[in-house]
């Protein structure tokens, strides 16, 4: 975990980009935060991700519609999301708005590069 820790000190902006799987991050993903962002580093005494921006940009097979309160998952994306938002909350770093490409499934090659490249800016305006 070392190796992981040195590259996240070196950088000022963090983005973790992943699937959307049953409505959390892949479990590897899960487990490299577990062991990465540990006690004593990253929270808890620890304050190397202070001041850090992090931002979540995740694909999800489902659209939008439904990740809302009337829809089928029942949870807006950024409900789903807030444990990521309370990690970044524990380490003092800052939040960012997620970017969310969603309903993947349905998408056009042209709508995909259309939000890659709107990804592209969000990234530009983390600085």
């Amino acid at each position: 975990m070392e190796r992981e820790r040195n590259i996240l000190s070196r950088h000022k902006n963090i983005v973790l980009q992943f699937p959307f799987y049953w409505y959390s991050t892949p479990a590897i993903l899960k487990e490299w935060i577990d062991e990465v962002f540990s006690r004593g580093w990253a929270y808890g005494g620890g304050e190397a991700l202070a001041g850090k921006n992090l931002m979540v940009a995740i694909t999800s097979g489902g659209p939008e519609k439904v990740y809302q309160h009337d829809g089928a998952n029942r949870f807006t994306m950024e409900e789903f999301l807030r444990p990521l938002e309370q990690t970044a909350h524990l380490c003092a770093m800052r939040w960012n708005k997620p970017f969310l490409m969603q309903g993947v499934r349905y998408l056009d090659q042209a709508q995909i590069d259309l939000i890659c490249s709107a990804y592209v800016q969000e990234i530009k305006k983390l600085g």
